[in-house]
């Protein structure tokens, strides 16, 4: 029978991963960007409290439409574990991206079936062409205007936050801040994450800044007695 000797405690080998540094490596790198996303989280909670500042903003905006009149309250979401409450607010963060699909042949059949892997990050051009699209009822119509592909933006409309009013103000008034949290959601192909299953501070930053960015006649934020549903970012 063949043994080996165990190598002694204080010994290894050369090429041996450390996978102490490399946790080390990854907080340190996530510490830096929280820290960064404060900073800008902070800044922008100002701006977002202050409904003047916002209108100014938005006037000045290549989307002056989306100024706002009276905001409509939400459910407040004061914590990471709050978010659970929020349904489908957390996915569709994540959905903001092109679908990808790749074929994988079944082990037993062999037979390739087309599956979804998850989503590659949009580009700037690409960006570029959904910020036309964002917020608005004709969104097929300026789609075909723009050559931007009218089954992504179904995609986009359906999975995503893209047709909220209050996600548009969020990114026109912070965009640098919108793509860290929208780069930062993404059910990445190859890292793809569990959303509906863990909290995460970019989903937080949103819903929070989103949230002060209703108005009362945004599309289905007055239910059919008039009364808001603060319950409108849910969805």
């Amino acid at each position: 029978m063949i043994t080996s000797a165990p190598y002694p405690s204080s010994e290894r080998l050369p090429d041996e991963p450390n996978p102490v540094e490399a946790l080390a490596a990854t907080i340190t790198q996530r510490q830096h960007e929280l820290d960064r996303l404060l900073t800008d989280f902070q800044e922008a909670m100002e701006v977002a409290g202050d409904l003047s500042r916002v209108n100014e903003l938005l006037a000045r905006s290549p989307r002056p439409d989306l100024m706002m009149t009276e905001r409509a309250p939400m459910r407040p979401v004061d914590s990471l574990q709050d978010l659970a409450r929020v349904n489908n607010f957390i996915p569709n963060l994540a959905g903001f991206g092109v679908p990808v699909y790749k074929d994988i042949s079944d082990p037993f059949t062999h037979i390739a079936t087309s599956k979804f892997v998850g989503r590659r990050q949009l580009n700037e051009d690409e960006m570029a062409s959904l910020f036309l699209l964002g917020a608005r009822p004709d969104y097929h119509a300026v789609a075909e205007a723009h050559g931007i592909d009218p089954k992504l933006a179904d995609t986009l409309y359906d999975e995503t936050h893209l047709g909220r009013e209050s996600f548009m103000r969020m990114w026109i008034l912070f965009p640098e801040l919108t793509k860290a949290v929208l780069v930062g959601s993404l059910d990445e192909v190859g890292n793809r994450r569990r959303y509906s299953d863990r909290a995460h501070e970019e989903a937080f930053i949103a819903y929070n800044l989103m949230a002060r960015l209703v108005d009362v006649n945004d599309r289905n934020v007055l239910k059919k007695d008039g009364v808001v549903n603060d319950w409108y970012m849910r969805g």
